[in-house]
């Protein structure tokens, strides 16, 4: 179990670093990036979700 929460943690760390950087390079906060990728991506799964769903 710790070496998962270990994993986590690093795998968290490297994103926010990517974020750090992107945000320095465009001239943009790290949450105005996050939040423009999640509603990116929310618009292309309401539009074609990854996971079909079946009614019942």
């Amino acid at each position: 179990k710790a070496i998962i929460q270990k994993n986590h943690i690093v795998c968290a760390f490297l994103v926010w670093n990517h974020l750090k950087r992107l945000a320095a390079i465009t001239g943009k906060t790290v949450y105005q990036l996050k939040n423009e990728w999640l509603s990116i991506h929310l618009t292309q799964e309401i539009k074609s979700p990854f996971i079909k769903m079946k009614l019942v």
